[in-house]
């Protein structure tokens, strides 16, 4: 070994260290005596490539990052392959699995799951939600005959005094902001409640005229501010 190396301390700042910081210090002070106050961080960087070659003198480092998936007997993955070779069979065949006794208690969920109460429950639900967008569709292309059928209009009806029936009751809070119905609302903002706690109290105070004028005829009718 050479003397530089036998002196060189083991920890520490090394002599390439010391010598790019004075590197980096000479290049700012020409900087600001040259160039004052005319030139920012990309003038700086392109001035120290310029000086310090950018070069690596290490081969690439490999490096794979596995990501752990979910245990392969977990009742979720269990379930997944069952699903799996369910749907390679025809229709009205039978799956029959032969497996251990704890893969086996796996599959006694899995058919809880799958039972026959729960597919119905799961099919009324997706007829329920096809009704409600057949109802918004037809209102959107002024669809008469669907939107005016007996059956569509009482489920209007009782699907906008429930949601009357939910925001009276929020607003009827001492802090409407805080009730579930803006729990699932993330751009909904300080402003826009105020905004729509004002209106509800403006139009509430409107629906009171309407009632004492046009229905009770308590009150003279106002027609200002009304549309036609």
């Amino acid at each position: 070994r050479d003397q530089n190396s036998i002196n060189q301390s083991l920890f520490g700042e090394s002599s390439t260290t010391n010598n790019l910081l004075v590197t980096y210090e000479t290049i700012l002070n020409i900087m600001l005596e040259t160039r004052i106050n005319d030139f920012g961080m990309e003038d700086v960087h392109s001035e120290i490539t310029k000086q310090v070659p950018v070069v690596c003198n290490t081969l690439p480092t490999n490096v794979m990052i596995l990501k752990p998936g979910d245990p392969p007997n977990c009742n979720e993955n269990v379930h997944a392959a069952c699903e799996m070779y369910r749907d390679d069979l025809p229709r009205g065949d039978r799956l029959y699995i032969v497996c251990d006794q704890a893969i086996f208690a796996r599959l006694i969920s899995y058919k809880e799951i799958n039972n026959d109460s729960t597919v119905m429950l799961k099919i009324k639900a997706v007829q329920s939600e096809k009704d409600h967008l057949s109802m918004l569709l037809a209102e959107y292309t002024d669809d008469i005959v669907t939107s005016q059928n007996a059956h569509v209009i009482k489920s209007c009806k009782d699907l906008l005094w429930s949601l009357v029936a939910k925001l009276s009751s929020t607003f009827g809070e001492p802090n409407p902001a805080t009730h579930y119905l803006f729990g699932n609302a993330p751009k909904i903002s300080e402003n826009g409640i105020k905004n729509i706690l004002s209106f509800y109290e403006s139009e509430k105070l409107r629906f009171q005229q309407i009632l004492t004028q046009d229905v009770y005829k308590t009150e003279l009718r106002v027609a200002t501010g009304r549309h036609a």
